[in-house]
């Protein structure tokens, strides 16, 4: 996990097979991630939640062959917090230029 934020407050789990798989490592020379620093001191996205966006904002930093920027899926289980992911993707976006997202939602919960 990053070394920064705080702990998940619930147990988060993983298939066996998705924990054998490596990721790259996160470096102090990637590109900053552009969400407030109270996001993590406070506790509004946990450690493995902001190590999630960390990993999809440098995947849209990818282009692809046909010039379009990658895309991240998040396939997380219920209550891992994938809404709060999700707008932290978009406000770091935001806080890089860009000005056009789309969120889609099966959940009507959403708009309450």
């Amino acid at each position: 996990f990053v070394a920064w934020g705080k702990p998940h407050p619930e147990w988060l789990t993983e298939p066996a097979a998705i924990a054998r798989i490596g990721l790259p490592r996160l470096t102090a020379s990637a590109p900053p991630l552009r969400v407030p620093r109270a996001v993590a001191e406070q506790g509004l996205l946990s450690s493995p939640q902001l190590e999630t966006v960390a990993y999809a904002v440098r995947r849209f930093r990818t282009k692809l062959p046909n010039g379009s920027r990658a895309g991240y899926y998040l396939g997380d289980g219920t209550g891992c917090g994938k809404g709060r992911m999700i707008a932290a993707c978009f406000w770091h976006l935001w806080n890089e230029g860009s000005r056009r997202h789309l969120w889609l939602s099966a959940s009507a919960d959403l708009l309450e």
